[in-house]
């Protein structure tokens, strides 16, 4: 078994890191691995953002392209999930705090304990409200994949 946790969007050639991975294994072990969800950033509406916010990473992946990387290296995915969601408020609260006139405004108005308990009970009925399964539940911080080399070699 192999664990690479936050490695994979630092490497200059993700496929080539995934075969070395790979040709280490036996037939039938695994590789687990995890990677900034950056679908999450498309959910917060702020991509751009997240690619200046860390220079240091050379990829950025969602579920889908984490799986295409996995699979066109021979690797049976199979598992693939996030962790350390984010509620629909809790978006929405990232979103609101990014315009520079709310969060000024923000800064000055939470100093008013009526104003923060009206916030609060806002974005609760927020949360209870049924997102649409538009974003498949892709909304952790963390992608975690949970791969196989196959028993037979594959071409």
């Amino acid at each position: 078994m192999i664990f690479a946790f936050e490695t994979i969007e630092h490497v200059r050639k993700p496929g080539e890191f995934l075969r070395l991975l790979h040709g280490l294994l036996r037939p039938g072990g695994r590789l687990v691995l995890s990677t900034p969800n950056f679908h999450l950033f498309s959910l917060l509406g702020e991509a751009a953002p997240a690619v200046r916010q860390w220079p240091e990473h050379l990829h950025f992946f969602t579920p889908s392209t984490f799986t295409q990387c996995l699979t066109s290296t021979h690797f049976l995915v199979n598992e693939l999930t996030t962790v350390a969601p984010m509620t629909a408020s809790d978006r929405q609260k990232h979103r609101l705090g990014q315009k520079g006139l709310i969060r000024t405004l923000w800064r000055l108005a939470r100093r008013l304990p009526l104003i923060v308990t009206g916030k609060d009970i806002a974005f609760r009925l927020l949360d209870r409200r049924q997102e649409k399964s538009g974003s498949q539940g892709w909304d952790g911080t963390c992608l975690i994949g949970i791969a196989q080399k196959p028993m037979r070699a594959t071409a």
